[in-house]
Protein backbone atom coordinates (compact mmCIF):
# COMPACT_ATOMS: atom_id res chain seq x y z
CA UNK A 1 0.00 0.00 0.00
CA UNK A 2 2.56 2.60 0.78
CA UNK A 3 4.07 1.83 -2.24
CA UNK A 4 1.07 2.30 -4.44
CA UNK A 5 0.66 5.90 -2.36
CA UNK A 6 4.55 7.09 -3.10
CA UNK A 7 3.91 5.70 -6.54
CA UNK A 8 0.85 7.94 -6.68
CA UNK A 9 2.49 10.78 -5.22
CA UNK A 10 5.24 10.90 -7.60
CA UNK A 11 3.12 10.70 -10.87
CA UNK A 12 1.31 13.76 -9.06
CA UNK A 13 4.69 15.76 -8.43
CA UNK A 14 5.26 14.33 -12.05
CA UNK A 15 2.14 15.84 -13.57
CA UNK A 16 2.28 19.07 -11.34
CA UNK A 17 5.90 19.83 -13.19
CA UNK A 18 4.78 18.92 -17.17
CA UNK A 19 1.94 21.31 -16.04
CA UNK A 20 4.35 24.47 -15.11
CA UNK A 21 6.51 23.65 -18.31
CA UNK A 22 3.90 23.56 -20.79
CA UNK A 23 2.43 26.84 -19.25
CA UNK A 24 5.95 28.48 -19.36
CA UNK A 25 6.04 27.78 -23.44
CA UNK A 26 2.67 28.38 -24.11
CA UNK A 27 3.64 31.85 -22.04
CA UNK A 28 6.20 32.23 -24.48
CA UNK A 29 4.44 31.48 -27.36
CA UNK A 30 1.96 34.04 -25.85
CA UNK A 31 4.82 36.96 -25.76
CA UNK A 32 5.66 35.64 -29.22
CA UNK A 33 2.39 36.17 -31.15
CA UNK A 34 1.27 39.22 -29.08
CA UNK A 35 3.81 41.49 -28.79
CA UNK A 36 6.50 40.21 -30.54
CA UNK A 37 9.43 41.77 -28.54
CA UNK A 38 12.71 39.71 -28.51
CA UNK A 39 13.44 41.22 -25.08
CA UNK A 40 10.50 40.59 -23.15
CA UNK A 41 10.29 37.20 -24.96
CA UNK A 42 13.50 36.13 -23.85
CA UNK A 43 13.63 37.41 -20.37
CA UNK A 44 10.32 35.92 -19.59
CA UNK A 45 11.92 32.65 -21.15
CA UNK A 46 15.08 32.85 -18.64
CA UNK A 47 12.74 33.45 -15.65
CA UNK A 48 11.08 30.23 -16.27
CA UNK A 49 14.33 28.58 -17.00
CA UNK A 50 15.53 29.71 -13.57
CA UNK A 51 11.92 28.92 -11.93
CA UNK A 52 11.40 25.69 -13.08
CA UNK A 53 14.74 24.69 -11.76
CA UNK A 54 15.54 26.43 -8.65
CA UNK A 55 18.49 28.63 -10.10
CA UNK A 56 19.29 31.63 -8.77
CA UNK A 57 20.62 33.20 -12.09
CA UNK A 58 21.34 32.85 -15.62
CA UNK A 59 21.60 33.81 -18.86
CA UNK A 60 20.45 33.26 -22.94
CA UNK A 61 22.83 33.80 -25.62
CA UNK A 62 23.15 33.29 -28.71
CA UNK A 63 25.69 31.72 -30.78
CA UNK A 64 27.38 34.21 -33.27
CA UNK A 65 30.65 34.50 -35.04
CA UNK A 66 33.48 36.88 -35.72
CA UNK A 67 34.85 37.57 -39.49
CA UNK A 68 37.32 34.89 -38.56
CA UNK A 69 34.90 32.64 -37.61
CA UNK A 70 35.55 32.81 -33.76
CA UNK A 71 32.20 32.08 -31.78
CA UNK A 72 31.11 34.10 -29.16
CA UNK A 73 27.70 34.40 -27.78
CA UNK A 74 25.49 37.87 -27.25
CA UNK A 75 22.78 37.39 -24.64
CA UNK A 76 19.30 37.99 -25.17
CA UNK A 77 18.37 37.97 -20.84
CA UNK A 78 20.79 37.96 -18.38
CA UNK A 79 20.23 37.74 -14.43
CA UNK A 80 21.35 41.16 -12.29
CA UNK A 81 24.45 40.38 -11.79
CA UNK A 82 25.74 43.83 -9.96
CA UNK A 83 28.09 42.80 -7.27
CA UNK A 84 29.57 45.78 -6.63
CA UNK A 85 28.16 49.25 -6.82
CA UNK A 86 31.09 49.73 -9.79
CA UNK A 87 29.67 47.14 -11.72
CA UNK A 88 25.75 48.48 -11.66
CA UNK A 89 26.51 51.25 -14.40
CA UNK A 90 27.98 48.49 -16.98
CA UNK A 91 25.34 46.12 -16.26
CA UNK A 92 22.45 48.60 -17.20
CA UNK A 93 24.67 49.72 -20.39
CA UNK A 94 24.91 46.40 -21.69
CA UNK A 95 21.54 45.05 -20.66
CA UNK A 96 19.24 46.06 -23.40
CA UNK A 97 21.86 45.64 -26.16
CA UNK A 98 23.37 42.15 -25.08
CA UNK A 99 26.94 41.30 -23.61
CA UNK A 100 29.24 39.98 -25.69
CA UNK A 101 31.27 36.53 -24.12
CA UNK A 102 33.97 35.60 -26.08
CA UNK A 103 36.54 33.83 -24.06
CA UNK A 104 36.26 30.01 -24.69
CA UNK A 105 38.24 28.49 -21.75
CA UNK A 106 35.15 29.17 -19.52
CA UNK A 107 32.00 27.00 -18.36
CA UNK A 108 29.71 28.36 -20.92
CA UNK A 109 33.10 28.20 -23.16
CA UNK A 110 32.83 24.51 -23.36
CA UNK A 111 29.51 24.22 -24.34
CA UNK A 112 30.67 26.44 -27.40
CA UNK A 113 33.37 24.23 -28.12
CA UNK A 114 31.90 20.28 -27.21
CA UNK A 115 27.96 21.81 -28.57
CA UNK A 116 27.03 19.35 -25.46
CA UNK A 117 25.89 19.71 -21.70
CA UNK A 118 28.25 21.06 -19.21
CA UNK A 119 27.07 20.67 -15.99
CA UNK A 120 29.84 21.16 -13.29
CA UNK A 121 28.48 21.16 -9.35
CA UNK A 122 31.59 22.08 -8.16
CA UNK A 123 32.89 25.13 -10.30
CA UNK A 124 35.01 26.35 -6.98
CA UNK A 125 37.62 23.71 -8.46
CA UNK A 126 36.86 23.07 -11.94
CA UNK A 127 39.50 23.47 -14.22
CA UNK A 128 37.92 25.52 -16.61
CA UNK A 129 35.95 27.85 -14.12
CA UNK A 130 38.60 30.62 -14.83
CA UNK A 131 37.47 32.53 -11.29
CA UNK A 132 34.93 34.94 -10.92
CA UNK A 133 35.95 39.15 -10.31
CA UNK A 134 36.41 40.26 -7.09
CA UNK A 135 33.68 40.63 -4.09
CA UNK A 136 31.37 37.98 -7.08
CA UNK A 137 28.92 35.38 -5.03
CA UNK A 138 30.46 32.11 -4.72
CA UNK A 139 28.90 29.80 -7.87
CA UNK A 140 27.60 26.58 -6.30
CA UNK A 141 26.89 24.66 -9.63
CA UNK A 142 26.23 25.68 -13.42
CA UNK A 143 24.84 24.09 -15.76
CA UNK A 144 25.60 25.03 -19.87
CA UNK A 145 22.54 23.86 -22.52
CA UNK A 146 23.67 24.16 -25.99
CA UNK A 147 20.12 25.34 -27.94
CA UNK A 148 20.04 24.04 -31.41
CA UNK A 149 17.77 24.22 -34.21
CA UNK A 150 17.92 22.40 -37.45
CA UNK A 151 20.92 20.76 -35.95
CA UNK A 152 22.33 24.03 -35.65
CA UNK A 153 24.19 25.28 -32.45
CA UNK A 154 22.14 28.80 -32.01
CA UNK A 155 22.47 29.50 -28.56
CA UNK A 156 23.33 28.61 -25.02
CA UNK A 157 21.49 28.70 -21.79
CA UNK A 158 23.70 29.20 -18.75
CA UNK A 159 22.03 28.53 -15.00
CA UNK A 160 23.96 28.55 -11.55
CA UNK A 161 23.44 28.41 -7.67
CA UNK A 162 21.07 26.02 -7.54
CA UNK A 163 21.52 24.53 -3.98
CA UNK A 164 20.87 20.79 -5.18
CA UNK A 165 23.26 20.95 -8.06
CA UNK A 166 22.51 19.63 -11.28
CA UNK A 167 22.47 16.67 -13.48
CA UNK A 168 21.22 14.97 -16.69
CA UNK A 169 17.13 14.32 -15.44
CA UNK A 170 17.30 18.29 -15.18
CA UNK A 171 18.36 18.47 -17.75
CA UNK A 172 15.70 15.79 -19.78
CA UNK A 173 13.22 17.86 -18.00
CA UNK A 174 14.11 21.31 -19.71
CA UNK A 175 14.29 19.84 -23.17
CA UNK A 176 10.81 20.57 -24.58
CA UNK A 177 11.96 24.21 -23.22
CA UNK A 178 15.18 24.42 -24.51
CA UNK A 179 13.49 23.23 -28.04
CA UNK A 180 10.63 26.02 -27.81
CA UNK A 181 14.13 28.26 -27.26
CA UNK A 182 15.66 26.91 -30.29
CA UNK A 183 12.95 27.62 -32.34
CA UNK A 184 12.06 31.58 -31.15
CA UNK A 185 15.78 31.91 -31.86
CA UNK A 186 14.69 30.83 -35.42
CA UNK A 187 12.57 32.82 -35.89
CA UNK A 188 14.02 35.80 -34.06
CA UNK A 189 16.56 35.44 -36.57
CA UNK A 190 14.66 35.40 -39.42
CA UNK A 191 12.85 38.29 -38.11
CA UNK A 192 16.12 40.51 -38.41
CA UNK A 193 16.97 39.15 -41.48
CA UNK A 194 12.97 40.18 -42.88
CA UNK A 195 13.63 43.22 -41.68
CA UNK A 196 17.12 44.07 -43.26
CA UNK A 197 15.49 42.61 -46.66
CA UNK A 198 12.51 45.52 -45.94
CA UNK A 199 14.56 48.15 -44.94
CA UNK A 200 16.82 47.95 -47.95
CA UNK A 201 13.92 47.31 -50.29
CA UNK A 202 12.52 51.13 -48.94
CA UNK A 203 15.91 52.41 -48.99
CA UNK A 204 16.21 51.48 -52.73
CA UNK A 205 12.64 52.43 -54.06
CA UNK A 206 13.61 55.87 -52.45
CA UNK A 207 16.38 55.97 -54.44
CA UNK A 208 14.57 55.36 -57.41
CA UNK A 209 12.25 58.00 -57.05
CA UNK A 210 15.81 60.36 -57.02
CA UNK A 211 17.32 58.70 -60.69
CA UNK A 212 14.24 57.21 -62.06
CA UNK A 213 14.03 59.24 -65.03
CA UNK A 214 17.82 58.91 -65.59
CA UNK A 215 18.26 54.84 -64.87
CA UNK A 216 14.53 53.48 -65.58
CA UNK A 217 15.42 50.29 -66.59
CA UNK A 218 17.96 49.89 -65.01
CA UNK A 219 16.47 50.21 -61.60
CA UNK A 220 13.24 48.40 -62.18
CA UNK A 221 15.55 45.46 -63.25
CA UNK A 222 17.29 45.45 -59.76
CA UNK A 223 14.41 46.28 -58.03
CA UNK A 224 12.56 43.12 -59.17
CA UNK A 225 15.68 40.95 -58.02
CA UNK A 226 14.93 42.73 -54.75
CA UNK A 227 11.30 41.37 -54.60
CA UNK A 228 12.42 38.17 -55.60
CA UNK A 229 14.43 38.32 -52.28
CA UNK A 230 11.81 39.67 -50.00
CA UNK A 231 9.46 36.65 -51.52
CA UNK A 232 12.25 34.20 -50.52
CA UNK A 233 12.36 35.74 -47.25
CA UNK A 234 8.67 35.18 -46.76
CA UNK A 235 8.64 31.45 -47.81
CA UNK A 236 11.19 30.80 -45.06
CA UNK A 237 9.67 32.41 -42.22
CA UNK A 238 6.46 30.46 -43.63
CA UNK A 239 8.99 27.15 -43.21
CA UNK A 240 10.46 28.27 -39.81
CA UNK A 241 6.93 28.45 -38.20
CA UNK A 242 5.74 25.36 -40.67
CA UNK A 243 8.48 23.28 -38.52
CA UNK A 244 7.45 25.12 -35.15
CA UNK A 245 4.23 23.53 -35.59
CA UNK A 246 5.19 20.04 -36.47
CA UNK A 247 7.12 20.57 -33.03
CA UNK A 248 4.42 21.46 -31.03
CA UNK A 249 2.05 18.72 -32.85
CA UNK A 250 4.62 16.05 -32.26
CA UNK A 251 4.97 17.10 -28.76
CA UNK A 252 0.89 16.72 -28.77
CA UNK A 253 1.09 13.48 -30.16
CA UNK A 254 3.32 12.06 -27.00
CA UNK A 255 0.81 13.75 -24.34
CA UNK A 256 -1.64 11.13 -23.20
CA UNK A 257 -3.91 14.04 -21.50
CA UNK A 258 -6.43 15.23 -24.13
CA UNK A 259 -6.53 19.08 -22.57
CA UNK A 260 -2.69 19.15 -22.61
CA UNK A 261 -2.53 17.90 -26.00
CA UNK A 262 -5.53 20.23 -26.98
CA UNK A 263 -3.26 23.49 -25.77
CA UNK A 264 -0.47 21.75 -27.80
CA UNK A 265 -2.71 22.18 -30.80
CA UNK A 266 -4.10 25.08 -30.39
CA UNK A 267 -0.89 27.10 -30.12
CA UNK A 268 -0.08 24.96 -33.63
CA UNK A 269 -3.09 26.54 -34.94
CA UNK A 270 -1.93 30.65 -34.03
CA UNK A 271 1.00 29.40 -35.61
CA UNK A 272 -0.73 28.60 -38.73
CA UNK A 273 -2.81 31.43 -39.27
CA UNK A 274 0.39 33.83 -39.27
CA UNK A 275 2.04 31.24 -41.57
CA UNK A 276 -0.65 31.76 -43.63
CA UNK A 277 -0.19 34.96 -44.10
CA UNK A 278 3.74 34.25 -45.49
CA UNK A 279 2.20 32.05 -47.81
CA UNK A 280 -0.52 34.24 -49.18
CA UNK A 281 2.80 36.69 -49.66
CA UNK A 282 5.01 34.27 -50.98
CA UNK A 283 2.19 33.23 -53.93
CA UNK A 284 0.86 37.32 -54.85
CA UNK A 285 2.16 39.84 -56.63
CA UNK A 286 1.47 42.41 -54.36
CA UNK A 287 4.01 42.13 -51.41
CA UNK A 288 2.10 45.37 -49.03
CA UNK A 289 -1.47 44.30 -49.00
CA UNK A 290 -3.48 41.14 -47.97
CA UNK A 291 -6.84 40.44 -49.92
CA UNK A 292 -8.79 39.59 -46.87
CA UNK A 293 -11.55 37.64 -48.48
CA UNK A 294 -8.88 35.15 -49.66
CA UNK A 295 -6.67 35.23 -46.18
CA UNK A 296 -10.56 34.63 -44.24
CA UNK A 297 -11.27 31.71 -46.82
CA UNK A 298 -7.78 30.27 -46.46
CA UNK A 299 -8.05 30.21 -42.62
CA UNK A 300 -11.80 28.76 -42.34
CA UNK A 301 -10.83 25.93 -44.96
CA UNK A 302 -7.78 24.99 -42.60
CA UNK A 303 -9.80 25.19 -39.14
CA UNK A 304 -12.50 23.08 -40.49
CA UNK A 305 -9.90 20.47 -41.92
CA UNK A 306 -8.65 20.60 -38.39
CA UNK A 307 -11.78 20.24 -36.52
CA UNK A 308 -13.04 17.69 -39.16
CA UNK A 309 -16.77 19.06 -38.24
CA UNK A 310 -18.44 19.82 -41.51
CA UNK A 311 -21.74 20.02 -40.60
CA UNK A 312 -21.36 24.05 -39.35
CA UNK A 313 -22.36 26.22 -42.37
CA UNK A 314 -19.33 29.09 -42.06
CA UNK A 315 -21.01 32.13 -43.99
CA UNK A 316 -18.44 35.04 -45.28
CA UNK A 317 -19.52 38.20 -46.02
CA UNK A 318 -15.95 40.26 -46.33
CA UNK A 319 -16.10 43.85 -48.81
CA UNK A 320 -13.10 44.33 -51.03
CA UNK A 321 -10.56 44.90 -47.63
CA UNK A 322 -6.94 44.87 -47.79
CA UNK A 323 -5.06 45.10 -44.60
CA UNK A 324 -0.86 44.89 -44.34
CA UNK A 325 0.81 42.47 -42.69
CA UNK A 326 0.73 43.11 -39.70
CA UNK A 327 -2.98 44.11 -39.23
CA UNK A 328 -3.77 41.08 -41.36
CA UNK A 329 -1.71 38.81 -39.08
CA UNK A 330 -3.49 40.56 -36.11
CA UNK A 331 -7.52 40.16 -37.42
CA UNK A 332 -5.88 36.46 -38.82
CA UNK A 333 -5.10 35.16 -34.99
CA UNK A 334 -8.40 36.75 -33.42
CA UNK A 335 -10.60 35.25 -36.02
CA UNK A 336 -8.93 31.71 -35.44
CA UNK A 337 -9.34 32.32 -31.63
CA UNK A 338 -13.02 32.48 -32.13
CA UNK A 339 -13.69 30.41 -34.67
CA UNK A 340 -12.12 27.76 -32.79
CA UNK A 341 -14.09 28.87 -29.90
CA UNK A 342 -17.44 28.41 -31.88
CA UNK A 343 -16.41 24.90 -33.31
CA UNK A 344 -15.31 23.84 -29.77
CA UNK A 345 -18.27 25.29 -27.32
CA UNK A 346 -21.05 26.11 -28.98
CA UNK A 347 -22.93 23.60 -30.88
CA UNK A 348 -22.96 20.46 -28.61
CA UNK A 349 -24.46 18.60 -31.37
CA UNK A 350 -22.11 20.08 -34.15
CA UNK A 351 -25.08 21.92 -36.16
CA UNK A 352 -25.23 25.43 -36.36
CA UNK A 353 -24.02 28.32 -38.48
CA UNK A 354 -21.15 30.73 -38.32
CA UNK A 355 -20.85 33.91 -39.67
CA UNK A 356 -18.14 36.41 -40.62
CA UNK A 357 -18.20 40.16 -41.62
CA UNK A 358 -15.56 42.70 -42.61
CA UNK A 359 -16.65 46.01 -43.98
CA UNK A 360 -15.44 49.43 -44.31
CA UNK A 361 -17.45 51.89 -41.96
CA UNK A 362 -16.91 56.04 -41.16
CA UNK A 363 -13.83 57.72 -40.18
CA UNK A 364 -11.25 55.08 -41.84
CA UNK A 365 -12.38 52.29 -39.96
CA UNK A 366 -12.64 48.25 -40.20
CA UNK A 367 -15.59 46.42 -38.50
CA UNK A 368 -14.37 43.19 -37.94
CA UNK A 369 -17.80 40.57 -36.52
CA UNK A 370 -17.53 37.48 -35.93
CA UNK A 371 -20.80 35.38 -34.85
CA UNK A 372 -22.74 31.91 -34.15
CA UNK A 373 -25.94 31.03 -33.01
CA UNK A 374 -24.96 28.49 -30.50
CA UNK A 375 -25.22 28.02 -26.54
CA UNK A 376 -23.49 31.45 -25.99
CA UNK A 377 -20.57 31.81 -23.52
CA UNK A 378 -20.83 31.02 -20.08
CA UNK A 379 -18.30 34.14 -18.95
CA UNK A 380 -18.89 37.06 -18.06
CA UNK A 381 -19.71 40.02 -20.79
CA UNK A 382 -16.38 41.47 -19.54
CA UNK A 383 -14.00 39.95 -22.03
CA UNK A 384 -10.92 41.45 -20.52
CA UNK A 385 -11.67 39.05 -17.31
CA UNK A 386 -11.73 36.26 -19.15
CA UNK A 387 -9.53 33.34 -17.76
CA UNK A 388 -8.27 31.23 -20.82
CA UNK A 389 -5.86 31.89 -22.76
CA UNK A 390 -7.92 32.28 -26.06
CA UNK A 391 -10.13 35.46 -25.39
CA UNK A 392 -8.11 36.73 -23.28
CA UNK A 393 -5.25 36.81 -26.17
CA UNK A 394 -8.42 38.07 -28.49
CA UNK A 395 -8.44 41.09 -26.25
CA UNK A 396 -4.93 41.83 -26.08
CA UNK A 397 -4.86 41.96 -30.01
CA UNK A 398 -7.75 44.25 -30.38
CA UNK A 399 -6.36 46.18 -27.66
CA UNK A 400 -2.59 46.46 -27.82
CA UNK A 401 -2.15 45.48 -31.35
CA UNK A 402 -5.47 47.27 -33.52
CA UNK A 403 -5.60 50.05 -30.97
CA UNK A 404 -9.12 48.85 -31.67
CA UNK A 405 -12.75 48.12 -29.55
CA UNK A 406 -14.13 44.97 -28.69
CA UNK A 407 -17.62 44.50 -28.27
CA UNK A 408 -19.58 41.05 -27.08
CA UNK A 409 -23.15 40.46 -27.83
CA UNK A 410 -24.49 36.70 -25.91
CA UNK A 411 -27.87 36.83 -26.66
CA UNK A 412 -28.62 34.63 -29.44
CA UNK A 413 -25.38 32.66 -29.68
CA UNK A 414 -22.12 34.93 -29.48
CA UNK A 415 -21.22 38.07 -31.64
CA UNK A 416 -17.83 39.67 -31.23
CA UNK A 417 -17.86 43.31 -33.04
CA UNK A 418 -14.18 44.54 -33.51
CA UNK A 419 -13.53 48.16 -35.03
CA UNK A 420 -10.33 49.60 -35.77
CA UNK A 421 -8.56 52.56 -37.37
CA UNK A 422 -7.05 51.65 -40.73
CA UNK A 423 -5.30 54.53 -42.55
CA UNK A 424 -4.97 52.68 -45.48
CA UNK A 425 -8.63 51.58 -46.05
CA UNK A 426 -10.26 51.29 -49.17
Amino acid sequence: MDNVLAESASAEVKLERNEQLLKAINHALSIFVSEHDSFSLFSELLSDFLTLTGSEYGFIGEVLFTEDQQPYIKTHAISHLVWAEETRAIYHEQLAKGMECSDLSTLYGEVLVSGETVISNNPKIDPVRCGLPESHSPLQAFMGLPIYGAGELLGVVGLAGRSSGFDKSVCDYLKPLSSACGNFLRAYRADKKKQKAEYELQSYKNHLEEVVEQRTEQIEASLREKEILLKELYHRVKNNMQVMIGLLCLQADDIDDEYYAGLFIESANRIQSMSAVHEHLYQSDNLSDIDMLDYIGLLVNTIQHTTGVAEIDVRLDVDDVKLKIEEAITCGLIINELLSNSYKYAFPDNKGSIDIQMSHIENNKIKLIVKDDGVGLSVTSRIEDAQGLGLNLVYKLVSRKLKGRLQLENSEGSEFIITFSHKGAK
